[in-house]
């Protein structure tokens, strides 16, 4: 049987016909019909826990890992008949899914967990534990000796910091990664596409992770080699979130206060303007949004910002 994805074929038993067809209906009729030797191997060497992991069936292999307790199995070859076969908790790590991996981590003896550990999970899977690891999670991995906070997908080069940004937890998972950052892999790298962290979160839509990571401190200097405005951004998004206190509840201020109020938050908004024509606007975070400077603006609640760049473009060649 190949290392990939099956092809089509006759199957040795009922079990491997169900997990290579993704029938997941199939599986769960008949799991309750037949008593399924869940720890054993087909006939082509594969362990059911290893060929479904190998073929996405990810509803079916979490199921099965629920059922296993043998420490040796979870812990070794996808299939006992290829040389070079992956580990199932390494592919159990790359599927960036705590359902499957925290019950085969369960298995593990507490005294064998950071030998482990460390022989099977590279930053490649540290990174992918990011996607969906709850903070009491990632704090059982950083006892035995696995800091999921230094992880790197080898491909793409997001860090534990961009997968955190999609991770269901939200802020409190973040907090996790800033108490335990490495020097390799901080806040600020920036992954393949040259898109950092707080990038990442402004493409996404999260504003309660761009207010965070503002407030963490972020660095969004300008970077002489391709130049960015997102230092400029941010603070514009700041002086918004400063002005919302006083427009909240306009009906509270006289005439004269309310155009004082407008007069200050108008001269900063052009001051935030001429802040951002000494620069070229950011590249990588424009062309992956599709924004303009006056749609970022306007996205940002910046209406007064944004006619201001349609009345009087800048220059956007490089300088």
């Amino acid at each position: 049987m190949p290392s990939g994805p099956p092809q089509i074929g006759p199957e040795p038993d009922i079990l491997t016909g169900a997990i290579r067809s993704h029938c997941n209906q199939c599986y769960h009729l008949l799991r309750d019909q037949i008593n399924f030797p869940v720890l054993r191997f087909n006939d082509f060497g594969w362990s059911f826990l290893g060929l479904a992991l190998t073929v996405g069936c990810h509803e079916i292999a979490r199921d099965i890992a629920h059922h296993i307790n043998d420490p040796g199995h979870v812990t070794g070859s996808a299939n006992v008949k290829q040389v070079g076969s992956p580990r199932i908790i390494t592919l159990a790590l790359q599927t960036g899914d705590k359902t499957i991996f925290e019950p085969i981590y369960n298995q593990i003896p507490a005294q064998l967990a950071r030998e482990t550990l460390s022989q099977h999970v590279t930053p490649h899977e540290r990174a992918q534990l990011c996607r969906n690891s709850t903070p009491d999670l990632a704090d059982r991995l950083l006892q035995d000796g696995c800091n999921i906070a230094d992880g790197v997908d080898s491909n793409t080069h997001d860090t534990s910091w961009h997968y955190g940004i999609e991770n269901p937890c939200g802020i409190p998972f973040m907090q996790f990664l800033r108490r335990n950052q490495t020097g390799q892999v901080s806040k600020n790298r920036a992954n393949a596409n040259g898109e950092t962290p707080l990038m990442k979160a402004v493409r996404s839509k999260r504003l309660d992770m761009v207010r965070w990571l503002t407030d963490i401190s972020v660095d969004v200097k300008h970077e002489a080699f391709r130049g960015t405005t997102a230092r400029t951004w941010l603070q514009s998004f700041k002086a918004m979130r400063k002005a919302q206190g006083p427009y909240s509840m306009p009906w509270t201020l006289g005439y004269g206060e309310r155009r004082k109020i407008r007069r200050q938050y108008r001269n900063r908004v052009y001051k935030k303007y001429r802040e951002i024509s000494g620069h070229e606007p950011d590249r990588t975070l424009t062309y992956a949004a599709g924004l303009t400077a006056a749609q970022y603006a306007s996205r940002f609640g910046l209406r007064e910002l944004a006619t201001y760049i349609n009345r009087e473009p800048y220059n956007l060649r490089p300088r």
